[in-house]
This record gives C-alpha cells, sequence and structure tokens, in this order.
C-alpha cells in the first residue's frame, strides 16, 4: 500500500493554549457510532488551526505558522500581555506593510482572537509565504514592544470532510482522478493544536517531490482531542477508511494509512480490531512511522516534578493537562499520573491480544523506527546531566538520564539551547518561551525496539541491541545513525517510496485444494515463468501487472478441477490478472472435487449448456488455453461439474445455465419447449426457492446431488398454441424442419412468420432449407380423409422473406399455403423465390 510519513509531534507539543482540557468518558472497546463523522463536506478553514502569540515580559514571538489558504487565527493572551504593561497593538495580517486592526483602547481581559481571510490556493504543491507583524505599546507610548513571523500559506485542500473537529482534509493528485488513496494519521495532539497543514508542511518533499509522478490522493485525519483513550480515536480511523472507501469507484480500492508517532498505534488498533469483528478495513499497506508500539520515553524525574508545581503557571498547568490525559497516561512506559500502570499495561495487553497478534493480517505492515539497533548514547551516560530548566527565576529542576534516555532509539523532537539569552522550544511537554533551558543532550524517546515491536528483545552491558532481531512487522527499516523523532530521513523516503512503488515482492505461488498444496503440480507468470512448482515464492516488480495461471484444468486421478483464484469466486477462469503491491503476498488457485451430472432431453434437441469453467482445447500449451464462458451446443449425456455451485444464485457470482430452443421439430410433428424438470431438491434446482421445475427455456441450475438428471421436457403442437408466431415479440423465434419430415398438422392451426418494421435483423425464422428433391418437407393435415382448408397454413408477414428461396416444400390441405403480408410499395421488400414446390398460394 502506500504510506507517508510524517512528522509527529512528541509525545507532547509545541505551543501553549490557555484554559482546560476537555474530559472525556473512558471506554474500554471500540463502538462505532451509528453517525458518520465524515458525512458532510465542511469549510477547509478547519484545517488551519491557530497561531498563538507567545509574550515573557521581555520579548514576544508567533508561533511558526503552515496553513492552508482561507481563513486563519491567531490567538493573544491577552492576560499575559496585560500584566507586563501593554495596553493597545497593532498587527499587519497581510503583509502588505500597512497596518490591518489598530486597538488604540484598552485590552479587555478576556482572551483575543483575530481572524484574516487569505486567498486559496489550488496549484498542486504551490505555496507563498506573507510576513506578519504586531506591535504591542503601553498607555503612555513609553515602550513598545514588536514581533514578525513568515506564515508558510500551503495549497487548499480539494476537499473537508468532518464533524466536531475530527476530519479529513483530502488533497486530490494531480491528475484530479481519485484512485490511490493515502491516509494519514496524527500523532498525539491533545489541545488539537496540529492540524492537517502542519503535517502536510512536514512531508512536502515526500509528496511533492518523490510522489508527485505516481498519482496518490492525500487523505490527512485530524482528531478533534488527540490525548484521549486511543480506542476512542480508533473508531475515528475507522469512520474514516469507511468514509475514503466510498469516494472511491472501485469497491476493491486498498487504502495506504500511515500511522505518525501515537497515530501509528492506534491504526494499529483500529485495523486489528475491525479484523476480528469483520469489518472491512480495506486497507492494504500499513504504516506506522516512529510509534511507540511497546510505549513511549520521558524522564519520570521530570514528569513527577511537573506534576508537583502550583498551576497558576499558565505553562505548567497546559503541561499538566498533556502529561494527565489518558492518551499519554496509555502512552508513557512510565507516568506520573498512572504510578502503577494500569492504563499503559490495560491498553497494550488489549491490543497485543486483538486478532490473535495484535496485529491486521490481510494488509501489509511495515514500520520504521528513527533510531538505529546500536545505544543511541550508552550504559556510561545513566547518570548524566539531561538539562535544567528555569521557570520565573525560582522553578529550577535539573534532569539526569536513566537507562532508557541512552537506549537504541529516536530523539525527543526540538529541544534546542538558549540562543543569546532567549529561550525558543523545548518539545517534550510544548514548553514555550519563559523556560530557561540548559540542555546537554537530548534523550531517547521512542526506543528502536519499541518502534519496530521487537519480540524477545535484550541489549548488552552497552545498551546496543543483541541480534538477531526478530519483528512483528512484515519489514522494517532503521537510521544509520539515531535523529529527532520527527525527522523524515533520505533513507526513510527512499524506502517509503520502495514499499508503494519501487523494487520487487515475493509472491507465493499455490495450487491447492482444501487448503492442502497439490504436490507435482505448477502454474505460470506470462513473459516471467511458464512452469513455477506449487508452494515457490518468486518475486515480481513492485505495481507492474501480470498475467498468471494454474497449468492445471483438471488434476488426473484426483477428480479435482480448477474453481478459483484466492477463494474469489468471480475469479473462476484458469488465468488471472495481478497488479503487484506490497501487501499481495500471496496467489492461489482453488481447485475442487467435480462430479458428474446428466442432461438431456425428451426429444432429441439442440440443448445448449453454459460452463463457466468449461476448456475449449485441452491439447493447447496453458497460454494458448480459451475458456469461452458462454453457451455451447451439446449432445445428451453426462457433463463435469461442481456441486452446489452458486446455490444462492447470486448475480455476481459465476453458475451454470441451461437453455433449450424453444421450439424444434422431428420427421412427423413440431414441438415448442414445456418446462426444465429435476428430480428433487436435493438433486437439482433452478433458482433460489429450491423450485424442480421451471418454464424459461433459459434458467440457471444448482446441481447438489452427483449422477442427477435435468431433463428438457416438450411438447406436440396444439390448437392452444395457434397461432404458432415465429417472431421477435412472440415466446418463439426459430424453427427448423428437418430433411424429409413429413409433417401434420392440427386442424384450424396456422404458422406466422414475422418481422418488426423497419428492423431486417430482428426477424423470426422458418427454416425449411434443408429439403430437397428427393426428400421434400412436407406439411398436410392430421386427418386421414381432410377436406381442403383442415388447416390455415403458413403466413410470412413484412419482411420476414426478403432474400429467402423456398424449394422443395409441399403444403397440402391447408386454406392458404403460403401467404404473404406486407407493404410492396417499400423498396427494400422482395418475393421469395419458390421452385419446385406445390403448395397452394
Amino acid at each position: 500500500m502506500k504510506i507517508i510519513l510524517c512528522i509527529f509531534i512528541v509525545i507532547i507539543l509545541t505551543a501553549i493554549i490557555y484554559g482546560d482540557i476537555l474530559q472525556e468518558n473512558r471506554t474500554n472497546t471500540i463502538n462505532v457510532s451509528p453517525d458518520d463523522l465524515f458525512e458532510e463536506e465542511i469549510d477547509p478553514k478547519l484545517c488551519n488551526g491557530y497561531n498563538y502569540i507567545n509574550f515573557d515580559g521581555n520579548s514576544i514571538y508567533i508561533s511558526p505558522s503552515v496553513v492552508v489558504a482561507g481563513k486563519v487565527y491567531f490567538v493573544l493572551p491577552t492576560t499575559e500581555i496585560l500584566l507586563n504593561g501593554y495596553h493597545w497593538f497593532k498587527c499587519d495580517l497581510n503583509g502588505d506593510g500597512s497596518w490591518d486592526n489598530d486597538w488604540t483602547a484598552l485590552i479587555s481581559l478576556n482572551s483575543a482572537i483575530l481572524q484574516q481571510e487569505y486567498m486559496k490556493i489550488n496549484d498542486f504543491g504551490n505555496s507563498q509565504i506573507k510576513t506578519i507583524k504586531f506591535i504591542f505599546g503601553t498607555l503612555n507610548l513609553e515602550d513598545t514592544k514588536e514581533c514578525s513571523t513568515e506564515l508558510i500559506l500551503l495549497q487548499t485542500p480539494n476537499t473537508s470532510y468532518g464533524a466536531s473537529f475530527d476530519f479529513l482534509a483530502v488533497y486530490y493528485s494531480p491528475d484530479n482522478v481519485l484512485d490511490k488513496p493515502l491516509l494519514i494519521v496524527e500523532g498525539f495532539d491533545p489541545l488539537n493544536e496540529n492540524y492537517p497543514s502542519y503535517y502536510l508542511d512536514l512531508v512536502k518533499p515526500l509528496i511533492y517531490e518523490d510522489l508527485d509522478d505516481y498519482g496518490y490522493d492525500f487523505f490527512f485525519l485530524n482528531f478533534a482531542d488527540g490525548g484521549k483513550d486511543m480506542r476512542d480515536n480508533a473508531n475515528v480511523v475507522l469512520q474514516a477508511l469507511e468514509k475514503i472507501s466510498s469516494l472511491y469507484s472501485n469497491p476493491d480500492q486498498k487504502i495506504c494509512i500511515a500511522g505518525l508517532s501515537m497515530g501509528g498505534v492506534i491504526a494499529r488498533y483500529a485495523l486489528a480490531y475491525a479484523e476480528e469483528n469483520d469489518i472491512d478495513h480495506n486497507v492494504g499497506l500499513f504504516l506506522s512511522f516512529d510509534s511507540p508500539q511497546k510505549g513511549a520515553h520521558i524522564s519520570p524525574d521530570l514528569q513527577g516534578w511537573i506534576k508537583n508545581q502550583d498551576d497558576s503557571n499558565e505553562a505548567v498547568k497546559t503541561m499538566q493537562h498533556k502529561v494527565s490525559s489518558v492518551a499519554a497516561q496509555q502512552l508513557l512506559m512510565s507516568n506520573a499520573y498512572d504510578p502503577d500502570h494500569s492504563e499503559y499495561n490495560s491498553f497494550y495487553n488489549e491490543l497485543n491480544s486483538l486478532n490473535g497478534s495484535g496485529y491486521p493480517t490481510s494488509c501489509y505492515n511495515v514500520a520504521i523506527s528513527n533510531g538505529t539497533l546500536d545505544a543511541t548514547y550508552g550504559a556510561a551516560d545513566d547518570g548524566r546531566h539531561i538539562l535544567t530548566l528555569t521557570i520565573a527565576d525560582n522553578l529550577i529542576k535539573t534532569v539526569n538520564a536513566v537507562a532508557y534516555d541512552n537506549h537504541p532509539g529516536s530523539m525527543i523532537s526540538d529541544i534546542t539551547t538558549s540562543m543569546s539569552g532567549v529561550t525558543w522550544i523545548l518539545q517534550i511537554f510544548g514548553l514555550g518561551i519563559g523556560w530557561d533551558v540548559d540542555i546537554l543532550f537530548n534523550p531517547v524517546f521512542i526506543p528502536t525496539w519499541s518502534a519496530l515491536d521487537l519480540e524477545n528483545w535484550d541489549v548488552d552491558g552497552s545498551y546496543d541491541l543483541i541480534e538477531p532481531i526478530s519483528s512483528k512487522f512484515d519489514e522494517i527499516l532503521v537510521q544509520d545513525e539515531p535523529v529527532q523523532h520527527h525527522i523524515l530521513t533520505i533513507k526513510s523516503r527512499e524506502k517509503i517510496i520502495d514499499w508503494l512503488e519501487q523494487g520487487t515482492v515475493p509472491i507465493h505461488f499455490k495450487n491447492v485444494h482444501d487448503g492442502e498444496n497439490i504436490a507435482n503440480t505448477t502454474l505460470g507468470v506470462d513473459g516471467v515463468n511458464s512452469s513455477i512448482p506449487t508452494n515457490t515464492e518468486i518475486y515480481l516488480n513492485n505495481q507492474e501487472d501480470f498475467t498468471i495461471r494454474t497449468n492445471h484444468h483438471k488434476i488426473t486421478g484426483q477428480n479435482l478441477m480448477h474453481h478459483n483464484w484466492n477463494l474469489d469466486d468471480s475469479k473462476h477462469y484458469l488465468h488471472t490478472n495481478l497488479h503487484v503491491q506490497r501487501y499481495i503476498t500471496e496467489q492461489v488457485a482453488n481447485f475442487s472435487d467435480y462430479e458428474s451430472v446428466n442432461i438431456t432431453s425428451n426429444i432429441s434437441s439442440d440443448i445448449k449448456f453454459h460452463d463457466p469453467w468449461y476448456l475449449q482445447n485441452t491439447e493447447d500449451t496453458p497460454i494458448n488455453w480459451v475458456q469461452p464462458d458462454c453457451y455451447r451446443s451439446i449432445s445428451p449425456g453426462s457433463y463435469s461439474v461442481f456441486l452446489n455451485q452458486n446455490d444462492q444464485f447470486q448475480p455476481n457470482k459465476p453458475i451454470y445455465s441451461l437453455k433449450a430452443p424453444t421450439t424444434c421439430a422431428d420427421q412427423s410433428t413440431i414441438y415448442v419447449f414445456d418446462h426444465w424438470s429435476s428430480p428433487s431438491p436435493e438433486a437439482a434446482i433452478f433458482n433460489n426457492q429450491g423450485d424442480i421445475t421451471t418454464a424459461q427455456y433459459e434458467t440457471p441450475v444448482v446441481f447438489k446431488q452427483a449422477g442427477v438428471t435435468v431433463r428438457a421436457v416438450y411438447r406436440p403442437i396444439n390448437l392452444s398454441d395457434s397461432p404458432l408466431t415465429l417472431g421477435p415479440n412472440s415466446n418463439y423465434k426459430y424453427l427448423s424442419i428437418p430433411t424429409g419430415a413429413n409433417i401434420q398438422m392440427p386442424n384450424d392451426f396456422k404458422i406466422i412468420v414475422e418481422a418488426d418494421d423497419g428492423d431486417y435483423e430482428n426477424k423470426g425464422v422458418l427454416d425449411l432449407s434443408l429439403a430437397t428433391e428427393t426428400n421434400p418437407i412436407i406439411f398436410h393435415s392430421v386427418n386421414a380423409n381432410p377436406s381442403p382448408g383442415a388447416w390455415k397454413g403458413i403466413e410470412f408477414r413484412k419482411k420476414s422473406l426478403t432474400t429467402f428461396n423456398l424449394e422443395h416444400v409441399k403444403v397440402y390441405d391447408a386454406e392458404a399455403g403460403l401467404c404473404f403480408t406486407g407493404n410492396p410499395a417499400d423498396e427494400t421488400y422482395t418475393y421469395p423465390k419458390i421452385t419446385h414446390c406445390d403448395l397452394p398460394i
């Protein structure tokens, strides 16, 4: 499948929001809501999020802004501004050099939210940069402060779907055709600070450089609350997958899903839960990008210190909200708010038990770690000074390293040192301006053994992973050197493209009966290898199309015949088309037992049989085999079939069908079709009601018992059939009279042959061409001593006789042997050529 990496916010984000976090009720299982979260389209402005003004009394800063064009919001912490003596501000939000807003009046104590509309950008991959400015001043104008930042405007989503800020932002591929979906699931975001625009900016090289020619459609999933119970957000993922599937015309379209950081854990839970509960997730490739599949690590000492601080400081309060969120307690191997690890143990025990393995099995599962297999720092660094925090000059905390800080793994994102006396961002818990940070080294956040979900992992005395290693993922990738949690390396980008589009894929080929390999049989791939022993793995190019086939129609001596590919009843040919993708690992030709049944008629007639599995030229090589999958004429006799094939008569599955001629004749009588018959419902049926007779001359049939005989039943014509009309609007169209036939006609009986007005091809046919001079065709009365006009004769209407020659036909005892009706003025109407005939006209 496809996948995209990204940047995930660390377990706790950058910006600071003022206000309480919304607390949610806990649930222990997914309950898919009957209401579709993504039923309605929503305004793409919801993808923008908010941009925050940070104020520390000495300097002010605007958080780096990455948004889609549309409506953008700026949040000012007015309380902090007032406490530092500033009472008015001006702003330039469109980057034109003039002040768009001028608040010379006093700032109120309420938070201020400003908004600015920006032009939408619809071109794939394009962006614009605006420079925005703010100026704050005191009442006496003795002091002013200015700040500015670049606002990056990204491509506007083609559309968005959602409700309550759970939403999907959708970016169509440059070809504007929805055919290759790739879903990116966001990570930990309890305050809903990171919107899809943030992730789009971080993955631009992958989307706009690496994958721009491959036609992927990108879906970014935003959680309304990225800090609540991960099981609840797994429900959101399932509903997003359902929505994506509904947008594609191909019901079998596979989705690529990339879970970023916590998003990879939530996606894994959703997919495994879906399979355990028979929910079709329609995912082909699942990518876990530096996700804590065994948990994440942040210094327990630092967490405990944060928990015990007075929450009157907004920065402390915000961190406490994040660390105490349900998702943080589930993800962190040690959490100050979950001292007995009950949340962590409960969630991961449940996750690992889902679907038997804790993983989906119907898709290809891959994982990337931003760490290495060797220790990031090593055992010698245990106890090493990590950092010192200073808040408001008097809250001081020194943090020292523990073992997990030094294990193999990715490092916490965006820890930076003091610059010219001004501290920027410490992204462990979203620490902002006002925190003075003295950093000595960047500790490990997601251990490699967690990101790759290694089984029975262990480290040596230097904290290097002991090899060989074994992962629960199908394929994994580690870095050449450890990098920060959010970094998308060149190596990762190349591997993602390989998983999506390039390289080769191992495909296992088998001929199987009842799940067991059929020894001494072969399969083939056109143009690659025409004789592949069953139960063999070969490599085929990713994203290429191949024709594969089994080299066996029937297995000699075992009464087996090929039935379908990969348990898909609709794929009943001996060959099938394969589009190679990473999630496809096996191609199985399934064989079933066949039995003999009898098909016959109570008279000699041209019965036709539609056998979808029929092979026309068994003597040829497999690549030249032809399966016509149509009606063919058969003689009464025994035929090989599968029993109980499509006994529900489903229209999208292959089924046997019979067709009998509606009329036929022997040497003395004309017959009309009456019904098909079966001995009993246990033997054969003709519809899903279990009927053992049908008046339909063309009918599907399910053979339920070996040796059963189904029969076409005919009756001689009688007066109730008069006139016998052969034509496009009749139950009967074609009647052929055999050579030398001497047909006895009932009293007052009439044959009519007609055609539609203006339609030369659509006509009834009375075929008398088999008459010869020595064996003429004769029609006469059934009476022993008939009087003239005992039966009505034969009438040709309209254009039914065009290009028709009548030879060696004799009609006796009729009121009018032949009667022609039509429009002689019609220039296309021609009379038949009649020679060597004896008939009253």
